[in-house]
């Protein structure tokens, strides 16, 4: 018990600091929740229709058309700029990669979560 309460003041905590974090290119926390008896410790993100990064890339191979170098070009600028907002605040990503990069419906904005 006292270790779910330690976990659940730790998640608690770093959803406390990365609430504050606002940027165009950084995927919006929308809420918070524990799961009944606490068994699991949940968030709600904005929903981004275009899905992630390595599901594009994976149809990208299997049709290049899909994806052009100047949405690769844009992709980059934009999370450029995320990772940029992030390091100025003190904050550390982690985790970087394909997987974690979502898209809008449209596939022109990119966004970390």
């Amino acid at each position: 018990r006292e270790k779910k309460s330690r976990v659940s003041n730790f998640f608690h905590r770093k959803v406390d600091e990365i609430e504050g974090i606002t940027h165009p290119n950084i995927v919006r926390l929308e809420g918070l929740g524990e799961e009944r008896g606490g068994h699991r410790l949940l968030f709600a993100s904005e929903l981004m229709l275009g899905g992630n990064l390595k599901d594009a890339l994976d149809k990208a191979r299997k049709n290049p058309d899909l994806v052009t170098p100047t949405m690769r070009d844009g992709w980059l600028r934009q999370l450029f700029t995320a990772l940029d907002h992030i390091h100025r605040r003190g904050f550390v990503h982690g985790e970087v990669k394909p997987a974690n990069l979502l898209l809008s419906e449209d596939w022109v904005t990119i966004k970390l979560a």
